[in-house]
């Protein structure tokens, strides 16, 4: 059963998000944390434009550089398996970072989406354009819930508080959505038949424990997460 994104994010929702984007064959786009490279191998596919992938992960990158190969091989993308903190760029040099899901590639805990915006607005160019995915809360959350997700959570804000962060990195929130439920069900539980299919007389027992930690997780997501925590979408322009 195959995800698309390792996010709650529909191929309905990510076809609105690129349009909105307005990019050119001319423009230059950089994913951070960009896993198998789906959202920028679209917006290639849209624009026709050229971008750079970064991941930290090997396998993501191979991945990457195979779909790109297969879907649009004569492409200006280049995947990169490297840690943000190590990629070398010019400032402003940029016309669209994007970082869905990944803001611990610039920082852990609390910190992590503001140094996420601090860092991207050094890469785009003025009047650019910066996408960033990130979690939020719904409601207060619950000590039980904190306590089984374990700390940090990755999660510390409203979806208004993730908005109105922006101004204090020359940034204009000129769009903002969020995910929705039936994006979440789909998303958790695509995880999981993943893990159950996987699992199924393996006899392997790194596998079985995966699926029982993956099971958990489900009891969780159903008991507090659904209601609690949400997956929003932040596109900001750079104004100065």
């Amino acid at each position: 059963m195959e995800m698309i994104f390792n996010s709650p994010l529909s191929k309905a929702k990510s076809r609105n998000l690129i349009d909105l984007l307005g990019l050119s064959a001319d423009s230059r786009i950089l994913d951070v944390g960009c896993g198998t490279g789906e959202f920028l191998i679209q917006i290639a596919e849209r624009y026709e434009c050229e971008g750079i992938g970064v991941d930290i992960e090997s396998k993501n990158i191979l991945q990457a550089q195979k779909s790109v190969l297969n879907r649009i091989p004569h492409s200006k993308l280049k995947f990169l398996t490297t840690d943000v903190s190590k990629f070398e760029a010019a400032q402003e040099s940029f016309d669209c970072c994007v970082c869905i899901g990944s803001t611990h590639a610039f920082s852990s805990g609390e910190p992590a989406y503001c140094e996420t915006l601090k860092g991207l607005s050094k890469l785009v160019k003025i009047n650019g354009l910066i996408l960033v995915g990130e979690g939020y809360w719904k409601r207060p959350p619950v000590r039980d819930y904190l306590d089984f997700i374990g700390e940090p959570v990755g999660v510390y804000r409203s979806h208004l508080e993730n908005v109105e962060l922006a101004s204090q990195f020359g940034l204009n929130p000129l769009y903002a959505t969020t995910s929705n439920d039936d994006e979440w069900d789909d998303f958790e539980w695509k995880h999981r038949i993943r893990k159950e299919m996987d699992a199924v007389d393996s006899g392997n027992e790194q596998k079985q424990k995966a699926l029982n930690f993956t099971r958990e997780w489900t009891r969780a997501y159903l008991r507090w997460g659904r209601g609690t925590m949400g997956f929003g979408f932040y596109l900001f322009s750079k104004i100065r």
